[in-house]
């Protein structure tokens, strides 16, 4: 079993925060994974592509309150992928950490482990039910939680590099790092927290690469090289 972390950003396509183009082709991409092989996949999404809690507390939000906001948006990401899963024929359930019972099952974790054992693909909503955590740590603390192989780090771009590659040309690509050097030279794949708990309580890697290359996440869930992977 493996845990896919997935940005909300990863819905957007031209400023539009629900990408149907970006849904289909990521449904696509777990389509063919979980439905050609007895893999199976939870998903821990976030919700940036609507808000994150930080940026209201910098426009005076209490952080707490903001935090609340932004997991809720992370509800919609889950309901949104989960019916463009569906739309796959993949077999989707979502679930969160707060109570939204007329929308999405609570996350409870015997029920999300019948669900993966019955082929069902789980997306994860709402963090960890508290505030002042991150999704990426949420993603951890999943993984580890629930047993999963590998984290799975789907972004934009090929994998890690030594600085924003969108931003500088001659950002350096990183194919291979431990979970030490990430913290110390602050590379911002996932926040600092994510990357201690996976270090010191998951203790498995962490593979980080591009989604949107159609057929990346079936090879490195069968063990090719693709992206950059960060070992414990």
């Amino acid at each position: 079993m493996y845990l896919l972390k997935l940005t909300g950003e990863i819905l957007t396509e031209n400023g539009n925060p629900f990408s149907v183009n970006a849904a289909n082709f990521i449904a696509e991409e777990i389509a063919s994974v979980v439905m050609d092989s007895a893999i199976r996949l939870a998903i821990v999404i976030g919700g940036g592509n609507i808000l994150r809690g930080e940026e209201l507390e910098r426009k005076g939000f209490d952080r707490r309150i903001a935090d609340h906001i932004g997991m809720l948006a992370t509800v919609q990401n889950a309901l949104f992928l989960e019916q463009t899963l569906k739309q796959k024929g993949v077999e989707a359930r979502s679930m969160t950490a707060i109570e939204v019972k007329q929308v999405a099952e609570p996350y409870i974790l015997k029920r999300v482990l019948r669900h993966l054992d019955k082929g069902r693909v789980v997306v994860l909503a709402g963090g960890v039910g508290r505030t002042g955590v991150s999704t990426d740590f949420a993603a951890a603390q999943a993984a580890w939680e629930l047993g999963a192989a590998a984290i799975l780090k789907g972004t934009k771009v090929e994998g890690i590099f030594d600085k924003d590659p969108k931003k500088h040309a001659d950002a350096k690509f990183i194919p291979e790092i431990s979970y030490d050097d990430v913290i110390a030279q602050r590379l911002k794949v996932m926040d600092d927290a994510a990357f201690s708990y996976a270090r010191d309580k998951f203790k498995k890697p962490t593979y980080v690469f591009n989604i949107f290359e159609k057929g990346n996440l079936r090879r490195v869930v069968h063990g090719e090289k693709v992206g950059s992977v960060i070992h414990p």
